[in-house]
């Protein structure tokens, strides 16, 4: 981590744009909701320290809310530290530089026997060895700086990667649940047809037995006829 792993102790995070969220009709939770995940990761580590601003608001009971909040996060993170300072190797460096450049100016501003040449010299070789100490910790810091925020690109990256993944097998289950549904529509559908050329075949095959039955009983009321005139004869 950039300023060490303790950092996360001391953060709170300031959102801005509270006006651009409430155009939309989005609440707080509603967009760190569907924030990327290293934010959501970041704002877990600093134990929900969040904080929105509106910076457009004319409401000043909106303004002395947000500045309450803030200032409740801020006294929170003094005593949950034991109102300890953030340090850290980069800063402490840094402050040991200044006090060292600091104690130097004293040490040549209290030389005996130097002319104000050499003095101003001894000066100028101080605060060019300080320059060179701040430039070599900035580019540390730069260089710190660059290497987060390319691996939080990269998480970012792989992030929405792994979304579009998850919406591209979203769409591939809607469509073989759309084809799913096709087929047992057709398959419904032909269930049906069927259905009906059964009913209507069986429709055909009574009336073709009850016509039959009908032409059986005729022939033989006709063949009893035909046997009585026989036995008068």
């Amino acid at each position: 981590m950039l300023f060490g792993e303790r950092i996360v102790d001391y953060m709170i995070l300031v959102f801005t744009g509270g006006d651009d969220l409430a155009e939309e009709s989005k609440t707080f939770d509603e967009y760190l909701s569907g924030a990327p995940k290293p934010v959501k990761t970041i704002i877990k580590m600093c134990m929900n320290r969040v904080v929105l601003f509106n910076n457009r608001t004319k409401d000043q009971i909106e303004k002395d809310a947000q500045l309450q909040r803030l200032l409740f996060y801020v006294n929170r993170v003094i005593a949950n530290n034991g109102g300890k300072p953030f340090s850290d190797k980069i800063f402490s460096e840094l402050k040991l530089e200044a006090l060292k450049l600091h104690d130097e100016e004293k040490v040549i501003d209290n030389m005996r026997g130097q002319s104000a040449e050499q003095i101003a010299a001894l000066k100028e070789e101080i605060y060019k060895s300080y320059n060179d100490q701040l430039t070599r910790i900035t580019e540390m810091i730069e260089k710190k700086l660059i290497d987060t925020i390319e691996r939080l690109e990269k998480d970012l990256a792989k992030e929405q990667a792994a979304r579009l993944n998850y919406n591209d097998e979203i769409h591939r289950l809607k469509e073989s649940l759309e084809k799913a549904h096709k087929g047992t529509a057709e398959s419904d559908d032909k269930i049906r047809k069927l259905k009906k050329r059964l009913e209507k075949k069986t429709a055909e095959s009574d009336d073709e037995i009850r016509k039959l039955k009908e032409r059986l009983e005729k022939k033989t009321a006709e063949l009893k006829a035909q046997g009585r005139q026989c036995a008068i004869l």
